[in-house]
């Protein structure tokens, strides 16, 4: 995911980059960039304690709260009873860390199963609805054998998960809906 200006970069896009095998619980690093592309000394790196696999995917979000900063999204699929697994939308800093860290799992979506994986796959949709606020698709591989699911899941301005519009479940076997 990409983050155009953060005060600790000069106003060079930082990158989000998920690391779900680092540390027992994995992590997001915040990584600059240089004119060339190449990276740059900044490397924030953001941690969360809920389960294993943080970072799994990341989105960039646009700015939710108005606060001037983007948000992003992090999967988390090893985390919750049975690797349920959670999406949490997180709120930067100026200097790149979180914020805040929203979570949604099956509290918020009560179709996701054990096992199931949520969080596999996440990206940000703009209003679909026409309603004023945004969406997020929110994937899992683990449904139905690995058939995967994917769930729209509109958003309020602080990040919490505010109603499922679609639930898109797969039926071919062949195919692995949730993984990109």
């Amino acid at each position: 995911a990409t983050f155009p200006d953060l005060e600790t970069n000069d106003g060079r896009p930082v990158l989000a980059v998920g690391a779900y095998g680092v540390d027992p619980d994995g992590a997001v690093f915040m990584v600059g960039l240089n004119a060339g592309g190449t990276a740059s000394s900044l490397q924030v790196k953001i941690v969360n304690a809920e389960g294993s696999w943080f970072g799994y995917s990341v989105a960039a979000l646009p700015d939710l709260d108005g606060n001037g900063r983007p948000e992003y999204a992090v999967g988390v699929v090893s985390t919750g009873p049975s690797q349920q697994g959670a999406v949490f939308v997180c709120d930067l800093n100026a200097d790149g860390t979180a914020a805040t860290q929203r979570k949604i799992n099956k509290d918020q979506v009560s179709s996701i199963n054990n096992y199931d994986q949520f969080g596999s796959s996440v990206a940000f949709l703009p209003d679909i609805d026409g309603n004023g606020r945004p969406e997020q698709i929110m994937c899992t591989w683990g449904r139905d054998s690995n058939r995967g699911a994917a769930w729209v899941v509109e958003l309020n301005a602080d990040g919490s998960a505010l109603s499922v519009i679609k639930e898109i479940s797969n039926d071919d076997a062949a195919i692995s809906l949730g993984v990109s």
